[in-house]
């Protein structure tokens, strides 16, 4: 499951009809526009240069942004 959990691919399940560097950016924007989501990803040590997302993380991400 870690391999899935990377920015790239969680984007991608997301935006799964863009490339990847653009998939993160349109989740980069998300989340950017999502001023709660950004606390509570904060709030569970996120650090937006980071690579991979924690599942914590991931959880947070689909409780704002639904399943992807």
């Amino acid at each position: 499951m870690k391999h899935l959990l990377t920015k790239s691919n969680v984007a991608l399940l997301y935006f799964p009809h863009l490339e990847a560097h653009q998939a993160t950016n349109h989740l980069r924007r998300w989340m950017i526009n999502c001023p709660l989501l950004l606390k509570e990803l904060y709030n569970t040590g996120y650090q937006k240069r980071q690579r991979h997302f924690t599942p914590r993380q991931f959880d947070t991400l689909k409780a704002h942004l639904g399943e992807p």
